[in-house]
């Protein structure tokens, strides 16, 4: 289950200061400063410090932001996690699919499961 942010999280996160990449926040107590730091490295950001000292991020961070404030929840450690297909969604699909058609060197782009499913045709 998602952890909820903490008000005073929220609150800060509110008041960012966004320049452009990069994110700047008042110094915060310790606490509060791991769960706002624990946000912004889950939503792509990497603390640098130096004349910086921001947490700086490849793509523009305000929507991730807004998302994330919009939630009140912390961001999923890793969103493009592996996320397994459910045997009732790959059987649907293996159904739907021209298996004949398929040849050696065609691929399955889907990890094997504990309990591999096997299509027989009928």
């Amino acid at each position: 289950m998602p952890q909820k942010l903490s008000d005073a999280a929220i609150t800060v996160l509110q008041k960012l200061h966004c320049d452009g990449l990069a994110i700047r926040f008042p110094q915060v107590a310790p606490t509060l400063y791991r769960e706002i730091n624990e946000v912004l490295i889950r939503l792509g950001g990497k603390w640098k410090g130096g004349r910086t000292k921001a947490h700086v991020f490849q793509e523009e961070p305000a929507l991730l932001i807004e998302y994330v404030l919009s939630t009140a929840l912390m961001p999923p450690k890793n969103p493009e996690a592996f996320f397994p297909t459910p045997n009732q969604v790959a059987r649907g699909m293996m159904m739907m699919s021209d298996l004949d058609k398929l040849r050696d060197e065609d691929l399955f782009l889907e990890p094997l499961q504990q309990r591999p499913f096997a299509y027989t045709p009928p």
